[in-house]
């Protein structure tokens, strides 16, 4: 344990880290706290909006911190002042685009915002939109809508009672200019009037691949074959109230998951108990162990060296190796949120008690496309690629882990002619390293090309 920042609210949302390491805590109290890295706060921003529990903030290349409650997305500066706000938001966190496009998923609305706020597009759904948007590397735009039918038989969840209608949901993918590209077939997500997927719903994969806890489809054309994960949805038990936690992918391609108060079990009828499982699943979709789980877990996050870390909602927090082995564990006193990873092996996470932990952890993320919570320790929700170079003529390459890519230079836009410097092959999602050009040369652009 590094350190503890006590707040007023259930800090159970993923706080989000900046280049510079400082830690940016959403609270249900109406506040984002801004903490440093040794634990101590730097500032705090109030809203009006009390719509906090799961609203992760996102940190935009630039150093702006994006926060979406109800009804509004702000946008703020590094310092905590107020920079815009826009109508039309959710608690669901946007997702960043590599121009820096904000796509922002609200009730029945998904949204692209300019840097400034603008509104660039608005596509509206026939029912409600689930959770936050993700971006392929191609830059399509992924979302989750649904609509209500008549529920043809409200007995089917036991205790529980359902509502005459359910809610069928559908992944639509969109271009950046707002048409829609694509759409999968049905998801298969029960639960009635409390089913959902959730604030954190989806990972993508490398290939394109995006993974959901209740299915995994392969956009690769018009009707792309979806394959389904068999999966069965319990009727809410004692835990943290929330649903389950989407998908976070391991070094080596395979990927875990797990469920909270609505458990989710692979083959045969589920435990009478409603024990939540984590389950670690490899890349062809075939079971490779499950751990159960005491009061469930809202997320997970895992590291280079392929240990995963999660907490309950009994107050643990866990972390397992590669093969389901429990390494430790440590009593963080109540529910335990998302946890962010950083590059530099701290995880951050916080508890129902109003309280954010940094613990040193083995490493950082690995060769994992997906380790976390929206992809990175920004939660930018891309697997988009992009340059940035600090004043101190740094280059960073933001990518696909183990993909190679040509970084190439130009003098001018106008007609450029790009001629061809190094290879890089990324370790992990953000890689830096030092100017490629001489001190003495004259300014140009860079642009990294992905290789085959």
């Amino acid at each position: 344990m590094l350190w503890e920042f006590a707040t007023s609210g259930r800090e159970l949302a993923a706080p989000a880290l900046d280049t510079e390491g400082n830690v940016y805590v959403p609270s249900p109290a109406n506040k984002l706290h801004a903490i440093d890295r040794q634990g101590r706060q730097k500032w705090q921003f109030a809203t009006p909006d009390s719509h906090f529990q799961y609203a992760s903030a996102v940190i935009g290349r630039n150093g702006t911190i994006y926060l979406a409650t109800f009804p509004f997305l702000y946008a703020l500066s590094a310092s905590g002042q107020e920079l815009w706000r826009a109508e039309g938001a959710d608690m669901a966190p946007p997702a960043l685009s590599a121009a820096g496009t904000i796509y922002v998923s609200s009730r029945g609305l998904l949204t692209a915002l300019g840097t400034n706020g603008a509104r660039i597009w608005t596509f509206a759904f026939p029912g409600s939109s689930e959770g936050p948007p993700v971006i392929k590397a191609d830059g399509t735009v992924y979302a989750v809508i649904g609509a209500q039918f008549p529920n043809p038989d409200p007995c089917l969840y036991g205790d529980h009672t359902c509502s005459t209608n359910v809610t069928v949901y559908v992944l639509c993918g969109f271009s950046q200019q707002g048409t829609p590209v694509w759409t999968s077939d049905r998801i298969p997500w029960t639960g009635c009037d409390w089913g959902g997927p959730g604030w954190g719903w989806a990972a993508v994969a490398p290939d394109g691949t995006i993974l959901m806890n209740s299915a995994a489809y392969r956009p690769a054309g018009p009707e792309p074959p979806p394959y389904y994960l068999q999966d069965w949805w319990m009727p809410p038990t004692a835990g943290i109230g929330s649903p389950p936690f989407s998908v976070v992918i391991g070094n080596t391609g395979g990927f875990y998951y797990g469920g909270c108060d609505q458990s989710v079990y692979f083959g045969g009828s589920p435990p009478s108990d409603g024990t939540p499982y984590l389950h670690a699943v490899n890349p062809d979709g075939s079971l490779k162990w499950e751990v159960p789980v005491e009061g469930g877990l809202l997320g997970a996050a895992v590291d280079a060296q392929e240990n995963i870390y999660f907490g309950t909602g009994k107050g643990k927090f866990l972390a397992l190796d590669g093969q389901g082995n429990t390494l430790w564990q440590l009593d963080l006193g109540s529910a335990v949120g998302i946890p962010t990873l950083g590059p530099d092996g701290v995880i951050y996470v916080g508890t129902a008690a109003g309280k954010v932990f940094a613990i040193k952890v083995a490493a950082g993320p690995g060769a994992s496309p997906w380790p976390q919570f929206q992809r990175n320790a920004q939660h930018t929700g891309s697997m988009e690629s992009y340059l940035t170079i600090s004043k101190s003529r740094q280059l960073s390459l933001a990518g696909i882990p183990t993909r190679a890519y040509r970084i190439e230079f130009s003098d001018t836009l106008a007609n450029p002619r790009w001629r061809a410097l190094t290879n890089v092959t990324l370790a992990t999602d953000t890689q830096s390293f030092p100017d490629l050009l001489p001190t003495n040369s004259a300014g140009g652009f860079y642009r990294a090309v992905l290789l085959p």
